[in-house]
């Protein structure tokens, strides 16, 4: 048993390949001998039957029983040696499955012992800190993507007389835009709505008023007129 197991998990791999190859060298040997023997038995075989016939052609019915009694025997012989042929082939192919299995357990032991070293270097208290910390970093890239996204790095402080200039700056661009709609063009003096002005809307105002009245009366006469033709 120990040297069955030195040959499969051996020191020596050189000494179990050349022991395996050499095994497997003389199984084929032993195969390809016992198949030249397997022709030659058919071939007598043959041989037997055909003088069988000639024999009972001949009427020589103990010749004939004679060469078939040869025959079988040489039937046997081959059965036999087929047998042997089979076991030798058997066995060739054990020798592939013990090795193929022999490297699965191996591969499977080496895979083991890493596993156990990982384990030992990377315990569950580690991989919880890995986590942690990744945990944290991902909170890190969060914040500083809403630091660089953030609208207020585009927008400048300013001083009081700037904001004063962009107020009266747009004042200006309403008074144009209440000129253009009625076909004048914006002058400096009346850029921007004054006190000095109400008194000319007032006056349109009564002005207004005065011609409704003027109406109203134009319309009290025409209603008197027609009264009258009545």
């Amino acid at each position: 048993m120990g040297k069955l197991k030195d040959w499969l998990f051996g020191k020596d791999s050189k000494s179990k390949e050349s022991k395996e190859e050499q095994a497997i060298t003389k199984l084929k040997k032993q195969i390809n001998r016992h198949e030249v023997e397997s022709q030659n038995l058919l071939r007598k075989i043959n041989e037997q039957r055909k003088i069988a016939r000639q024999m009972l052609a001949q009427n020589n019915r103990k010749g004939a029983k004679d060469a078939l009694t040869r025959a079988k025997i040489y039937e046997q012989r081959y059965n036999q040696t087929q047998n042997t042929i089979m076991n030798l082939q058997s066995m060739l192919d054990n020798i592939q499955r013990v090795k193929d299995t022999a490297e699965t357990v191996t591969a499977l032991e080496s895979a083991g012992e890493v596993v156990e070293e990982t384990l030992e270097v990377v315990t569950p208290e580690r991989a919880e800190e890995v986590m942690a910390r990744m945990e944290d970093q991902r909170d890190r890239i969060q914040d500083m993507s809403a630091a660089i996204s953030d609208p207020a790095f585009s927008e400048l402080e300013l001083d009081v007389d700037a904001s004063d200039e962009i107020d009266a700056e747009l004042d200006a661009m309403m008074a144009e835009m209440q000129t253009e709609t009625v076909g004048e063009l914006p002058t400096p003096s009346t850029a921007s709505v004054t006190p000095t002005e109400t008194p000319t809307v007032a006056s349109e105002a009564d002005k207004t008023s005065e011609e409704s009245g003027d109406v109203l009366d134009e319309l009290a006469s025409l209603k008197k007129e027609l009264d009258e033709s009545k």
